[in-house]
């Protein structure tokens, strides 16, 4: 694949935290309640259970959300497929159904081929400018619709929120989760570029959860000195803006 994106270490505890699975309330707002709400968006807008459905699974990592989602989902029939830049992921999805390895700005899918696209916290691990290519490519391969979940700035002081927070990715004593190549955007910057490109969409849920460092700390396994120096550089942007969009079809 072309232009293929840096694949960074995604941490041993990454598959637990990805469900939820801890005792710090920032992961189980972040990450644990996802699939709750992705589950009951997806009963009100297919009420058919007797029919099947095409289903995209976007940055699906090892399947960690969909598998989760599956679950309380039992009475719905679902063709699945996944995709993930990272080809180690998408060998060991534990979902089954077609597995790509593809990047969300170029989906190698049809206009309108797919019922129903789920993608959680892809954005802001892109630039600005690759985040609008990929929402766009999210419109144009579903039918139906799509839910997307992104972790992006504070709403009310964006600039100063990335300028703190991107500290942290560039620190030399924090090696592990250093990274390039991601912009944290507002979710009134991302709603501005589909209101200009006629993107019909809907706000489902926005809210500021505490606690941007937790998962990082546990995803990594950082030391109480790394832990403490990731909270001390946050200071009072230890947060994020969580904002859930239902996104429809291409006109």
């Amino acid at each position: 694949m072309q232009n293929q994106k840096p694949i960074y270490d995604m941490g041993n505890a990454t598959a637990g935290i990805f469900k939820g699975n801890s005792i710090s309330n920032a992961i189980k707002e972040i990450y644990g309640e996802s699939a709750s709400l992705f589950a009951n968006l997806i009963k009100s807008k297919l009420p058919d259970t007797a029919r099947e459905y095409t289903l995209l699974d976007i940055g699906s990592s090892k399947g960690e959300l969909l598998s989760d989602i599956l679950a309380l989902l039992p009475e719905y029939n679902f063709d699945i497929t996944v995709t993930d830049t990272n080809p180690d992921a998408v060998s060991q999805n534990c979902i089954n159904g077609k597995k790509i390895v593809a990047d969300a700005e170029s989906l190698p899918l049809d206009d309108k081929s797919i019922d129903l696209v789920i993608m959680r916290y892809v954005l802001q691990f892109n630039l600005l400018e690759n985040q609008k290519n990929i929402i766009r490519e999210v419109s144009r391969v579903t039918k139906g619709f799509a839910i997307v979940q992104h972790g992006g700035s504070d709403s009310f002081d964006a600039e100063s929120w990335r300028e703190k927070v991107g500290k942290i990715f560039i620190d030399d004593e924090l090696p592990q989760i250093k990274r390039n190549g991601g912009f944290w955007s507002s979710a009134e910057e991302i709603e501005n570029y589909m209101d200009c490109e006629n993107i019909r969409y809907e706000r489902v849920l926005s809210k500021k959860i505490q606690g941007l460092s937790q998962p990082f700390i546990e995803r990594y396994s950082l030391s109480n000195e790394q832990a403490s120096k990731l909270r001390g550089m946050l200071g009072d942007k230890d947060f994020l803006t969580q904002t859930t969009w239902i996104i429809y079809p291409t006109e």
